[in-house]
């Protein structure tokens, strides 16, 4: 195997197991179908995996940096479709983008479900406050005063939960 071949491996099963793995040792759980990957667990390869396991530290560092420029770049898909593709095109690529933003939270050690429920609960809440500040009804305010109430809803809501 080439030093090519096994960082692909690095980057392969750090992506497969959701988690990077200091020691590719611990892997041996896993059952390889694939030829290739059944060769990485003789003995003949066991110096080569030391080697890996320190091209899996130096992956994992630049890996918060992958994860962000994955996301730019689905990013951009995203909008290029917007403007010159299709629905199923436009919704393909909006998948991707979610699914980026999934992967940045598991980085970084958060929820993404709990992240999108609490902003769900916070939208439901503050929208009550600029329906309950513009009266009755929404309709004869300005996309500026509707703004105005949704700051002033943040902001009492953003103190709430200072307390």
């Amino acid at each position: 195997m080439t030093r090519n071949e096994l960082d692909e491996h690095v980057r392969f099963f750090n992506r497969v197991l959701g988690e990077t793995c200091d020691e590719f040792s611990t892997l041996q759980v896993v059952k390889p179908r694939d030829p290739i990957i059944n060769l990485w667990f003789t003995s003949e390869l066991r110096d080569e995996r030391k080697q890996v396991a320190s091209l899996g530290r130096k992956a994992v560092k630049s890996k918060s940096q992958e994860d962000w420029d994955k996301f730019h770049e689905e990013l951009g898909e995203f909008e290029q479709a917007l403007k010159h593709e299709s629905k199923a095109r436009q919704q393909a690529e909006i998948g991707d983008l979610l699914f980026t933003v999934v992967n940045l939270a598991r980085w970084y050690g958060l929820d993404p479900s709990a992240a999108l429920q609490g902003t769900n609960e916070r939208f439901v809440r503050r929208f009550a406050q600029v329906e309950a500040a513009a009266g009755e009804s929404l309709e004869g305010y300005s996309i500026e005063e509707l703004e105005r109430f949704w700051q002033a809803a943040k902001a009492n809501d953003s103190l709430k939960s200072e307390e």
